[in-house]
C-alpha cells in the first residue's frame, strides 16, 4: 500500500491528521511545481476521505503545454489493486480555467477533468489482475489556460494469502477465560500472538505456526480467580 501525497515538505503525515491512520509520504514527480492551496477549509464529497493537510498542497506540470506522467510499480503477479488519485483546485483564479484528460497506459477513457476549487474531486478503479507498471497521463485540454494538477494517491495491492495459523485454541478459550473475568483485559481484541511481535503487551507467545502463550505479566491484575484460566492453557 503506497499513500502519497505531493506536499508535505518530505514530511510523514498520520493520525491525528488523518482519522483513519493512514500514513501518507510527500512525492514531487519530475518536471512538476509545488502549489500551494489559498483556501483555509475544504469541503470533502469523496468516501476515501484524504484529509485536509493532505489536500492543501498539490503539484503540476511545469506548464500548460506539459503532461504529468505517473508510473506506478505494481507486483508482477497476478494480484488485484486499488488507486485512488485526489484533485482540488488550489486557487480561486484557475476556476474554470484548468482542465485535463486522464490516459491510463496511453488509452483514453472519456475522462475530462476540471477541478473544483475547495472541493475534492476523485479519479478511482481497481485494476483485476494488476501486472506490472501502471501508466498514468494528465494533459492540458486546448482550451486550458493552467497545466494538470494532482494532490494525492493511494495505490493498494493485494497480499498473499497468509499461511500463518492462529494461536492455538487451548490458549485462546483460557485468555477469554480471563478476558471475561477481568474489566482491566476486556479492552485486548484480535489474535493475542499474531502477527509476530505484535502480541498483546501483557504476555509472550512462542515463534510456532501456531504460537503458544508462554508466559503472562500477572502485574496488571488482582492476584485471584486466575489459576484455573492458566491450567487450560497448559
Amino acid at each position: 500500500m503506497d499513500n502519497l501525497s505531493e506536499n508535505l515538505s518530505s514530511k510523514l503525515l498520520k493520525y491525528p491528521y488523518d482519522e483513519h491512520n493512514r500514513v501518507w509520504w510527500s512525492w514531487t514527480p519530475s518536471n512538476t511545481d509545488v502549489v500551494i492551496a489559498d483556501f483555509s477549509y475544504l469541503i470533502n464529497s469523496v468516501s476515501d476521505d484524504p484529509p485536509f493537510s493532505v489536500m492543501s498542497t498539490a503539484v503540476e506540470s511545469a506548464n500548460s503545454t506539459s503532461p504529468m506522467y505517473l508510473s506506478f510499480d505494481l507486483p508482477m503477479s497476478e494480484r488485484s489493486a486499488y488507486l485512488a488519485i485526489y484533485f482540488t483546485e488550489v486557487s480561486e483564479m484557475a476556476v474554470g480555467n484548468r482542465t485535463f484528460n486522464i490516459y491510463v497506459d496511453g488509452k483514453s477513457y472519456n475522462m475530462t477533468l476540471s477541478p473544483r476549487y475547495r472541493m475534492i474531486d476523485e479519479f478511482s478503479g481497481y485494476a483485476d489482475p494488476a501486472v506490472g507498471p501502471l501508466n498514468l497521463t494528465l494533459s492540458s485540454t486546448p482550451n486550458s489556460n493552467f497545466p494538470p494538477l494532482i494532490s494525492a494517491f493511494e495505490l493498494y495491492t493485494s497480499s498473499d494469502l497468509l499461511t500463518t495459523q492462529s494461536t492455538s485454541q487451548t490458549d485462546l478459550e483460557g485468555l477469554a477465560k480471563l478476558s471475561s473475568a477481568f474489566i482491566q483485559l476486556q479492552s485486548w481484541t484480535g489474535d493475542p500472538c499474531l502477527p509476530l511481535k505484535s502480541n498483546w503487551e501483557w504476555l509472550q507467545c512462542s515463534n510456532d505456526d501456531a504460537p503458544r502463550v508462554n508466559a503472562l505479566n500477572m502485574n496488571i491484575l488482582p492476584n485471584s480467580k486466575w489459576t484455573q484460566s492458566l491450567y487450560d492453557m497448559e
